[in-house]
């Protein structure tokens, strides 16, 4: 199903006086809006009979009953309303993958032949690499070696309501976890500061982001089952904040980390079985500064003088009191 488009089913009859129909629609899913919200159908007249609608909570349909009381040509539409990848879900959606939709049909009480059609729920994952963002490496190109600095890593992930790439979430999609383990690999020294990126993120769920083995080590994300957040949560990007810690190098050096960052997830099918999806972003890459006392940089450069918002807010940790030391900067 294709959720951009519109969602109608008509009903087209011949009826005569004392004939009835039912049209039973399953839900899109059981524990929530998913792709579609069944709607009402367009009324008949009274002289030519009346319609009806029943919910079934226990088995995820809706029925409509038609009743005519007259010979008549009818032709309505149950309408439905189709959601986007913007839309609130369940956390998470049960039955994540292809499914066959049946809608059911009766006339005086005997079973006419289905109508089935395909419902695609699949999350869209496109994970960038790892970015400086205080200062942003757009325009501070290198950093000190042993001061902290402040990342972010995006997932890029969407709940796969309407097969598009619309509404990427920063955060693994709450909507389509069953349980994420995400590994970044690290330039050499990084070492994160595990309580100043928990101050940074401020999580209200279960995920954590640690880095187990310490400095060079990975970077670790766990999202449990249900944690995460959706588009309509306005979800940020992870953020790390760490230092490299090591003897500045005589030279400028690139460090870039052995290998992408992985995102594997689980989710579950409209069978109940567990699925693993897995995405890789490019290597984090950084530049770190020479040790040598004196740095130029070029005439007119936004490198001579940078200017943290932050000022002396060294509790969070997010930025430097000071990113450049003037001692150690000669504008050519």
């Amino acid at each position: 199903m294709d959720s951009t488009a519109p969602l109608q089913l008509v009903f087209d009859v011949r009826t005569n006086p004392g004939d009835v129909y039912t049209i039973t629609v399953p839900e899109s899913i059981a524990n929530g809006t998913g792709v579609y919200t069944i709607g009402d159908s367009d009324p008949i007249s009274a002289s030519t009979g009346i319609v009806t609608s029943t919910t079934d909570d226990a088995n995820h349909t809706k029925t409509f009953t038609y009743r005519f009381d007259s010979v008549a040509s009818v032709a309505v539409n149950i309408n439905f309303t189709l959601h986007n990848n913007y839309n609130a879900q369940p956390t998470p959606i049960e039955g994540i993958g292809t499914s066959i939709k049946s809608i059911t049909w009766t006339y005086a009480g005997q079973q006419l032949d289905p109508v089935d059609f395909t419902q695609v729920i699949m999350p869209v994952m496109n994970p960038q690499a790892v970015t400086r963002v205080l200062p942003s490496s757009s325009t501070y190109k290198a950093i000190y070696a042993n001061q902290d600095y402040a990342y972010q890593f995006s997932v890029g992930e969407t709940d796969g309501i309407d097969g598009s790439a619309d509404y990427a979430t920063g955060q693994v999609n709450s909507a389509v976890n069953y349980g994420t383990t995400i590994r970044v690999p690290v330039p050499r020294y990084f070492t994160l500061d595990e309580s100043a990126t928990a101050a940074r993120n401020g999580f209200s769920d279960e995920t954590t982001i640690t880095q187990p083995g310490g400095a060079s080590s990975d970077i670790v994300i766990t999202v449990p089952k249900g944690s995460g957040r959706q588009y309509w949560q306005n979800a940020e990007p992870y953020y790390f904040v760490g230092q490299f810690k090591t003897t500045p190098p005589l030279a400028g050096e690139k460090l870039v980390a052995n290998g992408p960052a992985v995102v594997t997830q689980t989710i579950v099918d409209p069978q109940g079985q567990e699925r693993t999806l897995t995405a890789r972003a490019p290597a984090w890459t950084e530049y770190l500064r020479s040790g040598d006392g004196l740095v130029p940089c070029p005439s007119g450069s936004s490198e001579c003088l940078v200017l943290s918002i932050n000022g002396n807010n060294k509790g969070e940790k997010t930025a430097n009191n000071l990113l450049l030391d003037p001692a150690r900067k000669v504008p050519r």
